[in-house]
């Protein structure tokens, strides 16, 4: 089965979007520990407090930052922690972001001071058929603090850290069932008689999640095989080689996966055509 060049070359810019699933994200469960927290103690004066703190749902995405700076009067020292976390998908990307610093400058008459802070993403999912992962971008930093993150399905799928651990575009397949993403950072300095070390850590992450559709013909993934799906078979056709630069990511079109698409995928994929209707 060829296409005239002309037809092909037509259909390859209706194709040039891809063909994902519905994002998997907006029906995840998130949890969220953002929070800082200080102390500053003169033998005049005892001064705490702390902000933040859970929060567990479905998606909203967040934009989240706490402040705690604790002042002893006279310029007898002071405590500050600070964390930050955000998170939004745009279609089957999720985007993180999160950072922790505390720090505790002791003055003449502080006997003691400590500042905390941490900033901790975990997000569940489910892949009742599969599906695959890739990691855009990322990093994991850390000074006298440190931070990391986790793909997990009882077993790490990856893993990094701020010790040398970083992203490298990992990709791969993920078989169905749950899954739980998990990222963060933690801070901590103390000062009791000899001086806090300042310390902090950030994170951030986008991964790429396509959930495996359950009726793989239906490339648009619209509930239906039909001419649009066609449209899309086609183009991938004439492009054949799932390895091939121009091949939309994933190579949704190679129904039995063996890695191009050709005539013994078209055999699978009229079947589902003429059906329509995705069971």
């Amino acid at each position: 089965m060829q296409i005239h060049s002309a037809i092909a070359a037509t259909l390859g810019l209706l194709f040039a979007g891809g063909a994902n699933a519905d994002p998997i994200w907006q029906n995840a469960n998130y949890f969220t520990n953002t929070k800082a927290s200080g102390m500053a103690e003169s033998p005049f004066d005892l001064m705490m407090d702390t902000q933040g703190g859970n929060y567990s749902g479905l998606f909203p995405p967040r934009d989240d930052t706490y402040t705690v700076t604790i002042t002893l009067p006279g310029g007898d020292g002071e405590s500050r922690a600070v964390s930050t976390l955000r998170y939004a998908f745009s279609g089957n990307v999720l985007s993180v972001f999160g950072s922790v610093s505390a720090d505790v400058d002791p003055g003449d008459f502080m006997i003691g001071g400590s500042a905390d802070s941490v900033s901790a993403l975990t997000v569940q999912f489910d892949l009742p058929s599969g599906g695959t992962y890739r990691v855009l971008d990322g990093s994991f930093l850390g000074t006298h603090a440190g931070s990391s993150g986790a793909l997990l399905a009882g077993e790490p799928v990856f893993s990094f850290d701020s010790s040398g651990n970083q992203p490298n575009q990992e990709s791969g397949t993920l078989p169905p069932g749950g899954y739980s993403l998990e990222l963060g950072a933690s801070a901590n300095s103390n000062y009791f008689f000899f001086n806090g070390l300042f310390a902090d850590a950030s994170y951030y992450l986008d991964i790429e999640i396509i959930p495996a559709s359950a009726c793989p013909s239906d490339l648009n993934n619209d509930g239906f095989v039909d001419d649009a799906d066609f449209t899309l078979f086609v183009g991938a056709y004439n492009i054949l080689d799932c390895a091939d630069p121009a091949m939309p990511p994933d190579c949704p079109a190679d129904v039995n996966q063996d890695g191009f698409v050709d005539d013994a995928d078209f055999q699978i994929f009229v079947v589902a055509y003429n059906e329509l209707v995705c069971p």
